[in-house]
């Protein structure tokens, strides 16, 4: 037997838990062949309200992107152009929020070309968050909040990214 001591979660059961319960060490079923990160992210997230599925996908997603080498430089990248909209105003920034769909398109391009990450790692890359980029700017009176859940969104993308190990570029 070890004599080496074992964390305590300090009584807080749901110490490293997500969305029902389930455990963030165990497998996911993100790894499964026929998982599709796209058409999973439901633009209701962005739309109307953040919930614990949201986070789960984000958390899944994460790890997919982490495994399927995808860097971190490449994620702040991106995270960069939001920064930079929020630091501005996303009400008055409407065309850079529809031009964030162009950039997407440019760097999942490029990552394809360079043979930096497969061709269906982009490809859910680019799909999940055209999918949260059209949800954003779909009803202009209500853009900022869709912005800002979007923002938070992609912020636990690249939070649980670094959480699973992510490569730094």
């Amino acid at each position: 037997m070890s004599n080496t001591k074992r964390p305590q979660n300090h009584g807080n059961q749901n110490f490293n838990k997500g969305s029902g319960g389930r455990n963030h060490d165990e497998k996911p079923e993100a790894f499964r062949a026929e998982y599709n990160y796209t058409e999973r992210f439901d633009a209701v997230w962005i739309q109307a309200r953040f919930v614990p599925d949201c986070s789960q996908h984000a958390f899944e997603f994460a790890l997919y992107l982490a495994k399927n080498a995808l860097t971190r430089t490449q994620l702040r990248n991106f995270f960069g152009e939001l920064r930079r909209i929020e630091a501005r105003g996303p009400a008055e920034n409407t065309e850079a929020i529809a031009h964030l769909q162009h950039k997407l398109a440019y760097t999942t391009s490029r990552l394809k070309q360079e043979g930096k990450v497969h061709d269906k790692v982009a490809g859910h890359f680019q799909g999940v968050l055209e999918k949260g980029l059209k949800a954003v700017y779909s009803d202009i009176d209500d853009m900022p909040p869709r912005f800002e859940r979007f923002t938070a969104y992609f912020e636990a993308v690249l939070a649980y990214h670094r959480f699973h190990g992510g490569k730094e570029s």
